[in-house]
């Protein structure tokens, strides 16, 4: 997978290739501003795009888990909450520029 955007620069280019680990845990999912794991997810509202961005906030509520998300190139946090079914993993390696 490769980012299509710039909202994850400088931490991610448009053009790397991302190595993506599946089969999480929500739990093991850190989720901190500026530091918490870059996940890829199923755009909420639009299941068939897929995003990669930061998890910065994780919200329990139901027994489910809720992830706020923000570009790290983007002033503010993405408008929805991610639910944790939506999570296809997080980014374990970058090699850049080998996805052209």
């Amino acid at each position: 997978m490769t980012p299509i955007s710039e909202s994850m620069e400088p931490t991610l280019k448009v053009g790397d290739l991302l190595v993506i680990q599946g089969g999480l845990n929500p739990e093991d999912i850190n989720a901190e501003p500026n530091t918490g794991d870059i996940i890829v997810f199923r755009k909420p509202g639009n299941p068939d795009e897929l995003v990669v961005h930061r998890a910065i906030n994780k919200i329990e509520r139901n027994g489910r888990y809720y992830f706020i998300t923000k570009g790290d190139n983007n002033a503010r946090p993405d408008n929805w909450e991610v639910p944790e079914d939506y999570i296809i993993g997080k980014v374990v390696w970058v090699i850049p520029m080998l996805g052209y």
